[in-house]
């Protein structure tokens, strides 16, 4: 079993991509790991997401849903930090209405963010883990 030092420094040196990161658990994760030693891509809708920016962690606004965002945060991650460690999928939408009152576009902006962009990002972070052998990805639901 490791003690609690080694998993402390289980993210140290390590770089990671977190989304939805501007607010919540998201902004708590990408603290957390950058407090841990871990270089950070914090990525957000919210422009409140650049509050974030330090040495080490940076941030990039986009919608997770929208075309070549993820893309570009595998990017930023291997271009500035040199590689990609962690995906944290993190970016979420819920929508406060009674199941009968929900409507196909409701339900659909929803997916969009909380599945599709999920996805896009996993499957960018997949060809840079999967070239190093070596990688995790994280997926936060609620």
């Amino acid at each position: 079993m490791a003690s609690f030092a080694s998993s402390v420094d289980e993210v140290k040196g390590k770089v990671a991509l977190v989304t939805g990161a501007a607010s919540g658990i998201g902004r708590v994760v990408a603290e957390l790991l950058h407090a841990r030693g871990a270089k950070v891509v914090a990525e957000d809708i919210d422009p409140a997401v650049k509050e974030l920016e330090r040495d080490g962690l940076v941030s990039l606004k986009a919608d997770v849903t929208a075309d070549g965002s993820a893309e570009n945060a595998v990017a930023l991650a291997v271009d500035t930090f040199g590689t990609l460690d962690v995906l944290v999928n993190n970016a979420g939408r819920i929508i406060y209405k009674d199941l009968v009152d929900m409507t196909r576009e409701d339900w659909n902006w929803q997916m969009e963010t909380n599945v599709t962009g999920a996805f896009l990002h996993s499957r960018e972070a997949a060809k840079v883990m999967m070239a190093k052998k070596s990688g995790a990805i994280v997926n936060i639901d609620s």
